[in-house]
């Protein structure tokens, strides 16, 4: 009985993941996956053009929900929505954040530290670049709505801000935080940041209000 192309696909995809989140993706060998899978190496190849196609594949759902939170923010954030800088909103996105890490914990560990020799090799460097960019055209967009808000924060101290919170997240992929303690952490270095940047932009968030448009 011939057995249905999607379903050998999905086996292939199995053996891949498997495989890329053993050893990563350098070391990986299409032979080992097409063993795994139960098919022939000229198989795969039916499905998937090269390794870092299979690689790509397996991995892009949660790097376009990743790419779908920087296009939403850098599409329409309510900057001029005073609820959007509080701390319980803050709060309430971090929940958000672990139970996206929770639900993809193998995927980001793979995109995370099996990506090297693949096409996404550099993709934690350009998230940081581009959560940088996102930072700082939030602070111009400050600006115009809050008078008073100081927003002269260097392009550097907003790319290591970045790089700070990329570095949470790996420790807490790296170490397998289990949600609980990931929520706690990740609010206690929340509420750490949040009246630190009170502090930078010299601005009570709590008594935000934004200027009438047309000003």
């Amino acid at each position: 009985m011939q057995i249905p192309k999607d379903k050998i696909e999905r086996k292939i995809l199995a053996a891949a993941r498997e495989e890329f989140a053993g050893g990563g993706f350098q070391p990986a060998s299409m032979r080992k996956i097409a063993e795994k899978a139960g098919v022939s190496v000229s198989n795969i190849y039916n499905y998937f053009g090269n390794k870092d196609e299979l690689f790509v594949s397996i991995v892009k759902p949660v790097i376009c929900e990743i790419d779908k939170y920087f296009d939403d923010r850098e599409l329409g954030h309510d900057y001029g929505n005073p609820e959007k800088w509080s701390l319980e909103y803050h709060f309430l996105m971090l929940e958000k954040l672990a139970d996206f890490i929770e639900a993809n914990r193998q995927i980001l560990k793979m995109i995370a530290f099996s990506a090297h020799g693949s096409s996404l090799q550099d993709y934690r460097e350009s998230l940081i670049e581009r959560y940088t960019r996102v930072g700082m055209e939030c602070m111009n967009k400050a600006e115009r709505l809050y008078p008073g808000l100081k927003t002269d924060i260097s392009l550097f101290f907003a790319h290591n801000i970045a790089s700070f919170w990329m570095n949470i997240i790996l420790e807490i992929l790296m170490h397998d935080i289990p949600r609980g303690k990931m929520v706690k952490f990740l609010k206690e270095i929340m509420k750490f940041m949040f009246y630190g940047y009170e502090g930078l932009t010299e601005y009570d968030f709590s008594r935000m209000k934004p200027k009438p448009l047309g000003e």
